[in-house]
């Protein structure tokens, strides 16, 4: 356990030559496939048709250096949620107020969870790039290392997403003591709230729009007519090579055949296309 074993070294000072650290090979391998260089907290938006997610989430992306904006989405992403077990309504929230659950670490790539919230529950992102060095990341991994598959009782107010995530945040730079800053319960957005208020710790934002958003600003970006035109081509009313859109300049055409297209995904990722 290098993390612990570093910290401990830490506090007591003891003579390295009596205790000698052994290199761990399953986490020298572990780093490596993720090779850390910086980090961005993302926040997906409320999703109500899940208590769980009712006030947002919060993950914590891992990228490697040098990678480039438009390919982050294969980065590693560090979860933390309730096993549940598939329950839900009033079981789910009785449980979860009790502590009747267990949380759990899980790491995945970024994309999977883009998909999920972004693409079919339609929930708007914002991604936070933070400020620390790969060696604090380094520290914050290898105390993940320790804790992956360690149960953590889950609260839904207080023991949950946000103050757990923001607690293994604290670790890679443990003076900011990001968690005394928290209320007696904790939700989604306190955690972007600490964060941002901390001076210097937050290098950009990005805001990642759900589909249903962008729909919504293509819409809102073109007459009815064309709106029309496009929910036609969407239900195989109107065919691509019709008239109606041959008449159209150019630029036209083109946004029309893009709300269709993003219209049938949208359709296709939530289900709704039969």
């Amino acid at each position: 356990q290098p993390a612990r074993y570093r910290w401990l070294k830490d506090q007591l000072g003891f003579d390295p030559g009596r205790l000698v650290e052994h290199a761990c090979p399953a986490l020298q391998e572990w780093l490596a496939d993720i090779d850390p260089g910086s980090m961005t907290l993302s926040f997906p938006a409320a999703y109500l048709n899940n208590p769980s997610s009712m006030f947002g989430h919060t993950l914590v992306r891992i990228d490697p250096p040098r990678r480039p904006a438009d390919a982050r989405l294969i980065s590693y992403t560090i979860h933390f949620a309730a096993d549940h077990q598939g329950e839900e309504g009033i079981v789910f929230a009785a449980k979860g107020l009790a502590g009747g659950y267990r949380g759990y670490f899980s790491l995945l790539p970024y994309y999977e969870k883009v998909s999920q919230y972004s693409d079919i529950e339609n929930r708007d992102i914002w991604e936070y790039e933070l400020t620390f060095a790969p060696e604090e990341i380094r520290r914050l991994l290898e105390n993940l290392w320790e804790l992956n598959q360690q149960p953590i009782d889950y609260y839904f107010f207080t023991t949950n997403c946000s103050y757990v995530l923001l607690s293994l945040i604290n670790v890679a730079r443990p003076t900011l003591q990001l968690t005394r800053r928290l209320p007696f319960y904790a939700v989604p957005i306190d955690t972007v709230r600490v964060l941002t208020d901390e001076p210097g710790l937050v290098r950009m934002a990005v805001f990642r729009p759900s589909a249903r958003t962008r729909i919504g600003h293509l819409q809102a970006a073109m007459s009815p007519a064309h709106r029309r035109l496009a929910l036609d081509l969407n239900d195989g009313a109107l065919s691509p090579d019709a008239p109606a859109l041959g008449e159209l300049a150019a630029q036209e055409r083109a946004r029309v055949l893009e709300l269709a297209e993003s219209v049938l995904r949208y359709r296709r990722d939530t289900g709704a296309l039969s």
